[in-house]
């Protein structure tokens, strides 16, 4: 022992080590793991060194290799004199396998150890977990973590409550199938693992029973719920439900859920008439057999029962085992089912994504200039686009990082705490399971559970506000991540009536539903007219001069572009574009030229990758509920904006169009609108009815004959070039769809202008240019939105007037190809006589009745009949209300970000919803109606700055120095009316002009929109310089003109000093404290203080004064009196000297206050 210690002993090197290879018999080099052994001598070959192409199939089908000396005739000899000869060494000896030895494609392994045992691989197993959650949305964590724990396969939940288009949580790698009433109750719902196939073979949900039965390869797995035994749900009806469960022709079956059953045969209490009639089922039939143990799954009221039960065919019942799982927040036990059953798995393709943080624009800009310096290839349009193309993706994918995707999964680990608490409960509940402590103990576990999440929150907030100081998007991440989203369940109904999983299959059904649209869109003599169009511009194609495509229309184009990510079909994104050196804009210019001369378009040019994306508030197993995203080529984008530039004026779009226009928009339309609606009724007696007909175009965008449109734009278009490149490039377009990370096989559309492209919309526009004029009836167009406005005393006549206009649209429609949805269409009534709000004018389309409606939405406001914008308020109120808790959510009293990202995001997220197309309808609201609109304006902006619910508003204004909502819908009304005046054309430019003459006696309905402001008109006219700049001014005047008006605090007794701006280095807890103060509604104030608590005010210790407020806590509480200004012009030394915290506040304290 003293030598060991003495460190004069050497370590025991152990035996010496031995490395073992084989020479290859052809190179004679050591082989590995590529090589394949001889079936006569048993020696090893290097693969390269044999003839064998396919690996797979020889290690599968041959496994017959000779090598080249025993194919010379030495097959007896060799073996022999192998066995006695040694071992070949290189730097070790080598030791040879046995003639004996198991023939691999690759050398044997040494022997394993004498101490160890040999492992056999298991057989498959599928785990299901079925479980009644009573509530899938209060049952979130609980779920998360059983699943976290078990792993399983497949999810079957009863009582999830949800509707059809609401899925919940749902975990990360899983695959949804609902089963779901229209109202909440009851519920059924299945979740696979998404690398398995499956199809929906069966779905009931009704009052007696819900049933969702899915396929997947030979295994049916049926998940039921039958509520407990009422007059709605009679024996006889369940009868029928559970017969046709039972008689489903499978070898392979397991049925699990609540059945609210009770007998014997699965260890219940008792035995019910419900369990009776399914003992009686289950004997009829003998194939199937109930997995229950003797445990029960259901502990309530100090009873223990089972009514969930889980059958099987005979087959799966010899392989399956039945355990319950812990005890939850719930009164029904998880249940775990595990049966032999291999399930094939999906092989996805692994998705790449590029870090463009991280890539090296510079090198890549360089190895760009260099490729695109040395080539010396041809100069067709082809070549150039396959060179440009190929270059550009090659210097992105090594200057670009990139790497494969990995969805981040939801972090269910529980802390030391949560997790003692959890073997607590599953302690007591093997000792006794109904145990009076377990309710306890179980709320006790969700509360800590929530104190994780909410820290985990604050953490997650307080790391956002760092980022957000180097990574701009930080915060609008966080911020979508918090709006409701509509996922995809992963099964979808095809159009053949079945239900599936497989993206391929799902792909290809999306794809061929897109194709559809634009089919027969076009007849026969329009597709001659064309052709002969097409030939005759050929023949002029030598004659017309060659394109002029410059240097600095290319780059022009390329600054216009935003700088997307998304890569187009040639493996381009626009981002790539605009960090491409010179050289390269003039080899793009050189291929436009060559293009457009030519009249050839890359194929690359005319593919376009397609997204489907749920949409919201839709059933998400349609495919009519998913909406087309598509990608195109940035470098077809940017010739397309170089040619609309061109063209712009050579194809005009109809006047009532207020899409896709500059100075348009769907304010300018919405106010036109409701203008001509407050003119009617403002009339003299007897006033002017409105009947407002909305029609529904049915894909009118996919739906254009690319004939019609190609020959309407031959004789628009001078340079007959780019006319025939238009042709070229519009026809035969192909798409694929991408669902799933899986893409589906090209197809070819027959009609309709590319989605994204940038020149569609005005295509668009073009192609409705020739809407007809109709006597008495005013058309107003967004595009593909078209209203139908008809005035007239007498409501009857209106209705014969506007049928008669749809009666001639009708033909215009049919001659154009284009088709409106009656159904989906609407008419309303404007009227101030409340005897005609249920007048009808039965107004009809092509025979079908078009719906009447009393509130209808016009381009996002809902408009009501007597113009009373109740429908409106309370929609923007709504919402408004939803995006205030986003911000409580980005921040509390103690906690958050700070008050200038609270801001901004308020004016990126709240100021939006409150003002859209303000100038349209805000003055005709009631008081009563700003006051409800204000008060979820200004909560937002106490959320802001951490203010009390008591703040006074005009407080609250002072604080984040914003101008309150009435305000600013006046502001963006004078600054449309200053748009009117001072830019020519303007749509609302003549809205006075237009209004009929108003009666000077009687009630008076509503203010025209704008007509507030025709007393200011003159002086707008009066000021010069641009629209611009007139609106500048306004802005700046109006501002400090609300300011001197209302700009005295009530507190200070004047106008507040500038807010300092070292404020902002201030932690929150210590703002909001400074802003509370300021408000005088901060605890620290007696007086405050009492008024919260309901009593009395104390006096002061020092003064003996019971006043207690701001002034009064700033005299006595510091060291030394501190001035009020001090709040606003020195925050950092006023915290200081009220002992207010000036460091960053820990994000784990307390919640707000």
């Amino acid at each position: 022992m003293m030598i060991r210690l003495s460190n004069d002993v050497e370590t025991n090197p152990g035996p010496p080590r031995i490395r073992i290879s084989y020479p290859c018999t052809e190179c004679t080099k050591n082989v590995g793991n590529n090589s394949v052994q001889c079936t006569i001598c048993l020696d090893w070959t290097h693969l390269r060194c044999t003839t064998i192409v396919d690996i797979n199939h020889y290690a599968k089908y041959l496994r017959n290799h000779t090598c080249s000396k025993c194919q010379a005739g030495a097959q007896a000899a060799i073996p022999q004199a192998r066995k006695a000869a040694a071992p070949t060494l290189t730097t070790t000896p080598t030791a040879r396998p046995t003639p004996g030895a198991k023939r691999r494609l690759r050398p044997a392994p040494p022997p394993p150890s004498q101490h160890t045992t040999k492992c056999r691989a298991k057989p498959a197993t599928t785990r299901i977990l079925s479980w009644n959650v009573n509530g899938w949305s209060k049952r979130r964590s609980e779920l998360a973590t059983i699943i976290a724990k078990e792993k399983p396969d497949i999810v079957c939940l009863q009582e999830t409550k949800l509707d059809k288009t609401n899925l919940g949580y749902t975990p990360t790698g899983y695959k949804v199938a609902l089963a779901s009433r229209n109202k909440f109750g009851g519920g059924v719902c299945t979740m696979v693992r998404d690398d398995w196939i499956f199809t929906i073979s069966k779905t009931t949900s009704k009052k007696t029973a819900e049933i969702l039965s899915i396929t997947i390869d030979k295994l049916i797995v049926t998940n039921v719920y039958f509520p407990p035994r009422s007059s709605d749900s009679p024996t006889a009806e369940v009868r029928e439900d559970v017969m046709e469960i039972l008689d489903m022709a499978s070898e392979k079956h397991i049925i699990t859920g609540d059945w609210n059953a009770h007998a014997k045969t699965w260890h219940s209490h008792k035995t019910d008439e419900r369990g009776a009639m399914i003992e009686d089922e289950l004997d009829t039939r003998s194939v199937h057999v109930v997995l229950n143990e003797d445990s029960f799954t259901r502990a309530a009221s100090g009873v223990r029962s089972s009514p969930d039960i889980t059958i099987s065919t005979s087959d799966l019942a010899a392989c399956s085992s039945w355990r319950t799982c812990g005890v939850l927040n719930t009164d029904h036990l998880p249940v775990i089912i595990d049966t032999m059953a291999e399930i094939p798995k999906l092989v996805r393709p692994n998705r790449i994504m590029a870090n463009f943080k991280k890539a090296n624009w510079t090198d890549f800009s360089d190895s760009i200039e260099t490729k695109v310096a040395c080539y010396a290839g041809p100069r067709d349009a082809y070549s150039l686009e396959n060179f440009l193309s190929a270059t550009i993706t090659r210097a992105a994918s090594k200057h670009i990082p990139h790497g494969k995707f990995t969805p981040t999964r939801e972090h269910t680990g529980d802390t030391r705490e949560i997790a003692e608490l959890t073997r607590e409960r599953e302690r007591i509940q093997k000792r006794n399971p109904l145990d009076s402590n377990l309710k306890a103990l179980n709320d006790k576990i969700e509360a800590a559970r929530r104190e994780l999440r909410r820290l985990c929150w604050h953490q997650k907030i307080e790391d956002m506000e760092d980022k957000r100081k180097i990574d701009c998007n930080a915060l609008w991440r966080v911020i979508k991540g918090l709006k409701p989203k509509t996922k995809s369940t992963g099964s979808i109904k095809l159009p053949n009536g079945t239900t599936t999983t497989n993206p391929k299959t799902i792909a290809n059904a999306m794809a061929s539903s897109l194709v559809a649209v634009g089919k027969g869109r076009d007849c026969r003599e329009e597709r001659i007219a064309w052709r002969r169009t097409k030939r005759r511009l050929k023949k002029l194609r030598p004659q017309l001069p060659a394109s002029s495509i410059s240097h600095a229309e290319v780059k022009l184009a390329i600054l216009k572009g935003k700088p997307s990510k998304a890569l187009g079909p040639d493996g381009i994104c626009h981002l790539h574009l605009k960090h491409v050196p010179d050289n390269c804009i003039n080899l793009m210019a050189e291929l436009f030229n060559a293009s457009i001369d030519e009249n050839k378009v890359p194929d690359s040019w005319k593919k376009a990758n397609v997204f489907m994306l749920p949409k919201p508030g839709k059933d998400p197993s349609e495919i009519k509920s998913f909406r087309p995203v598509s990608l195109l080529s940035p470098v077809a984008k940017v010739l397309e904006r170089i040619i609309l530039e061109r063209i712009r004026r050579e194809i005009e779009s109809p006047k009532d169009q207020h899409a896709f226009k500059k100075n348009h928009s769907t304010t300018t339309a919405i106010t036109e609108a409701t203008s001509c609606i407050v003119g009617g009724l403002n009339m003299e007696k007897p006033a002017c009815r409105t009947i407002m007909t909305c029609l529904d175009m049915k894909a009118a965008f996919d739906t254009i004959s690319i004939a019609k449109l190609l020959c309407g734009l031959e004789g628009a278009i001078a340079d007959k070039k780019v006319c025939g490149w238009l042709g070229n490039y519009l026809h035969k377009r192909r798409i694929n769809v991408q669902y799933d990370d899986v893409k589906s096989n090209w197809l070819t559309l027959r009609g309709g202008v590319p989605q994204g492209a940038v020149l569609s919309p005005n295509l668009f526009n073009f192609f409705i240019r020739d809407v007809p004029a109709i006597p008495d009836t005013k058309i107003i167009t967004y595009a593909d939105d078209m209203t139908l406005l008809v005035q007239d005393p007498l409501l009857s006549k209106a209705a014969e007037k506007s049928q008669d206009a749809l009666d001639s649209l009708q033909k215009w429609f049919k001659d154009k190809h284009l088709d409106i949805s009656a159904g989906k269409s609407t008419v309303t009534i404007f009227t101030a006589d409340t005897k005609e709000f249920k007048y009808d004018p039965g107004l009809k389309w092509e025979g079908t009745l078009i719906p009447m409606q009393n509130r209808t939405r016009l381009l996002g406001v809902e408009l009501d009949t007597m113009l009373r914008m109740t429908g409106h308020v309370e929609q923007v109120s709504a919402r408004l209300a939803k995006a205030n808790n986003i911000l409580r959510a980005l921040a509390g009293a103690k906690w958050g970000s700070s008050k200038e990202t609270m801001l901004r995001t308020f004016k990126a997220i709240i100021k939006p919803l409150a003002t859209y197309a303000g100038p349209a309808w805000h003055q005709l609201m009631s008081e009563t109606q700003k006051t409800k609109l204000e008060r979820q304006y200004v909560g937002g902006l106490k959320a802001c700055c951490g203010l009390t619910k008591d703040t006074p508003k005009q407080l609250v204004y002072h604080e984040t120095r914003m101008l309150p909502l009435s305000e600013e819908l006046t502001l963006g009304s004078e600054q449309l009316a200053i748009a009117a005046i001072k830019t020519p054309g303007h749509p609302t430019s003549d809205l006075s002009r237009r209004r009929p003459k108003e009666r000077t006696s009687g009630n008076r309905p509503r203010t025209p929109p704008l007509g507030c402001l025709e007393d200011r008109e003159d002086e707008w006219r009066r000021m010069r310089g641009d629209t611009r700049a007139v609106q500048k001014r306004n802005h700046t005047s109006f501002v400090k003109s609300y300011l001197s008006n209302h700009g005295i605090h009530p507190i200070l007794g004047r106008q507040p000093p500038a807010l300092s701006e070292e404020e902002s280095t201030l932690p929150r807890n210590t703002r909001v404290e400074l802003a509370r103060l300021r408000a005088e509604r901060s605890l620290l104030l007696v007086k405050y203080k009492a008024k919260v608590e309901n009593r009395p005010v104390v006096c002061c210790i020092k003064c003996n004064d019971d006043v207690g407020d701001l002034k009064h806590f700033l005299k006595c509480y510091p060291v030394k009196p501190l001035p009020m200004s001090k709040l606003w012009k020195d925050p950092v030394a006023a915290a200081t000297a009220l002992g207010l915290a000036v460091t960053p506040f820990d994000p784990g304290g307390d919640a707000d206050s």
